[in-house]
């Protein structure tokens, strides 16, 4: 879920602390729901505890599937929308950017335009972590959807 993205993200932050209470503060959620979810992440191996420090087991963590949408995929993707949509009316806009893009485009060039979006995602990604003073976790959040009716497609 979002969540567990978060609290790997968090990680990566100076002065990160994996106390279930400091977590639950700093993304606003309950305590037992980011103890469970610290919990479910060791437990998948995506971290792991040493010495009782919180360790990542990579710096990078994503889906493992890409081509296919699984129904916690969607789900997962429903509730960022709407935490983005909630932005727009809680945060500054000084603090976040929402915008669009709307383009007529040859539906056979879909799969280079998806690949050329994930291509910036990551590199927007690599570019902004190298830095040594991480201090929050944002969200980015695009969606590309065919604003027109596409023949033999019902929606």
């Amino acid at each position: 879920s979002d969540l567990h993205f978060a609290i790997l993200e968090l990680a990566k932050i100076k002065g990160f602390n994996a106390d279930p209470t400091q977590i639950s503060k700093r993304l606003g959620i309950h305590v037992e729901e980011a103890r469970d979810a610290i919990e479910r992440l060791r437990r998948l191996g995506f971290v792991r505890f040493e010495n009782g420090t919180f360790t990542l087991n990579s710096s990078n963590n994503t889906w493992t599937n890409n081509q296919t949408t699984s129904d916690a995929r969607r789900l997962l993707q429903k509730s960022l929308l709407e935490r983005g949509a909630e932005a727009i009316e809680t945060i500054p806009f000084e603090l976040r950017d929402n915008g669009s893009l709307t383009v007529a485009i040859d539906k056979k060039r879909l799969p280079e335009f998806n690949e050329k979006l994930k291509q910036i995602r990551r590199e927007l990604g690599e570019f902004f972590q190298s830095d040594s003073e991480l201090d929050e976790v944002y969200q980015l959040t695009v969606s590309f959807f065919p604003l027109t009716k596409i023949n033999g497609v019902e929606s």
